[in-house]
């Protein structure tokens, strides 16, 4: 009776205590072949490679690709995600920085390393 109890509890605790899945917050992007590169596509934005960065100049997590999880996407830096992204698999070492298609103001430090289609 007490392991049941103690069972019980448990469950009480862990259902209780606001643990949720934050994955239904993050968002969705899908992925576009665009012949030579792929760009993703979230809330009517379009995203195209612009340069390889490291996985440190990640900011917080944003979604997923195609709902896979090892296809991650990120925010950059400070930057605003509406204009900025970082994608990056799980398995692989690098991220590529992309850019909302409309965006014309680019950083300083940053050259586009794909072509800008």
């Amino acid at each position: 009776m007490k392991k049941l109890l103690a069972a019980v509890l448990c469950l009480v605790l862990v259902t209780g205590c606001g643990w949720q899945d934050d994955s239904a917050s993050l968002r969705n992007y899908t992925r576009r072949d665009l012949g030579e590169v792929s760009a993703l596509v979230y809330a009517g934005r379009e995203y195209i490679p612009f340069c390889v960065v490291s996985k440190a100049d990640r900011g917080v997590l944003l979604g997923y690709v195609d709902g896979d999880r090892d296809d991650q996407v990120h925010a950059y830096r400070d930057l605003p995600p509406e204009q900025w992204i970082v994608s990056s698999l799980t398995m692989d070492a690098g991220a590529i920085l992309m850019k909302e298609r409309s965006v014309t103001d680019i950083p300083e430090g940053l050259t586009a390393e794909y072509p800008q289609i």
